[in-house]
């Protein structure tokens, strides 16, 4: 349902079980939700994945990303903010490059390699 835009039947769905849905079935509508550009139900999920106690860095990501789609900086910050009191960290992307049978990994914001400045330059 969710993955062909039917967040709000999925919603219901959900509400009618009998039993009470797990951090998977948040994570799978907060996902779908992010997909579909639904704030206003994301945000419901959201907020279900946090009272279940979700550990999971990605939950809160995927909604700051969400609030900064909608340009909601200070709900963004706030999200931010409470990941960082709860102690998340967020996995920096990287990339790896074969050149000449060497591979090379490049780390996002990362400009510890000698050659950084030229790299930038030429990918900007």
């Amino acid at each position: 349902m969710v993955r062909a835009g039917m967040l709000n039947e999925a919603f219901e769905l959900i509400n009618s079980m009998a039993i009470q849905p797990n951090d998977v079935v948040w994570q799978s509508i907060l996902s779908a939700c992010k997909v579909h550009h639904n704030l206003e139900l994301g945000e419901i999920a959201a907020k279900n994945l946090f009272q279940l106690n979700s550990h999971n860095s990605s939950d809160y990501l995927v909604l700051s990303n969400m609030y900064a789609r909608a340009q909601r900086w200070e709900d963004v910050a706030r999200i931010r903010t409470e990941m960082v009191r709860k102690g998340f960290k967020q996995t920096s992307g990287f990339s790896l490059v074969e050149v000449k049978r060497r591979v090379y990994k490049f780390v996002s914001q990362d400009t510890s390699h000698p050659q950084c400045d030229d790299i930038y330059e030429m990918i900007h």
